[in-house]
């Protein structure tokens, strides 16, 4: 019933969000779809944070943020703080969410009641990705031509930037094993994946597979699924 933005697995189950506040769940890999929320002309959700069982979030355009507590039965609507929303948010079952909003990188710490904005670094252009290892730390990346990727080590309170090596082109960033992972492919040559090391460095290394999609998730590679990449 509506076009689909952002999908995600979770305990077994598929989740999807969309334009019209959709909001859908499948328990069968796909084969039957429940609609659990939708709304003529309303926003376009493209996020969506599980925490506790029970506890659901969905994010979107014009500061749209929906909230369920009984697993996705009921919904009732609140608001994102960012008048312009987000594009992209994950949560922890500590309440702890980080979102990549219009106006920058922000950070809640109350189950997104209330929200605290990184101000140093404004105008995310396109998210690529967005990886949180724990409570303290996440990163993001994004379209911008300088400072494409942006982390915090303390809750969200500061944000650090850094210009990543321009002779790839980065696609995805997830998080893996307690570590950032940055997915994409060289100007000339193949797909490549890069490992933050010591010191903050980059082990960058070729992969054997083909990437042949990649979004905020993370890359589908030929031939080996999702699996291949995110272990």
């Amino acid at each position: 019933p509506a076009m689909p933005l952002h999908a995600m697995e979770h305990q077994g189950a598929l989740w999807v969000t969309g334009d019209d506040a959709m909001i859908a769940r499948s328990t069968d890999g796909g084969g039957q779809w429940q609609i659990l929320h939708l709304r003529q002309f309303g926003a376009m959700l493209f996020a969506l944070t599980l925490g506790e069982a029970s506890e659901l979030d969905a994010y979107g355009t014009d500061g749209a943020h929906w909230t369920s507590r009984d697993g996705g039965q009921t919904w009732r609507e609140a608001k994102f703080d960012d008048r312009q929303g987000q594009l992209n948010a994950k949560g922890l079952a500590s309440g702890v969410v980080y979102a990549q909003a219009y106006s920058g990188p922000a950070a809640s710490h109350d189950g997104g009641q209330h929200w605290r904005f990184g101000r140093e670094h404004s105008g995310l252009s396109q998210p690529f990705g967005l990886a949180v290892l724990n409570d303290t730390h996440a990163a993001m990346l994004d379209s911008a031509a300088n400072d494409n990727f942006r982390w915090t080590n303390d809750g969200g309170k500061h944000w650090q930037s850094a210009a990543l090596s321009s002779e790839e082109s980065w696609r995805s960033l997830v998080a893996v094993g307690g570590q950032y992972v940055l997915l994409g492919k060289r100007e000339k040559g193949g797909p490549v994946e890069a490992k933050q090391g010591a010191a903050g460095r980059w082990e960058i290394t070729n992969l054997k597979t083909d990437l042949t999609a990649c979004t905020t998730e993370g890359c589908l590679a030929t031939g080996a699924g999702w699996s291949a990449i995110l272990g």
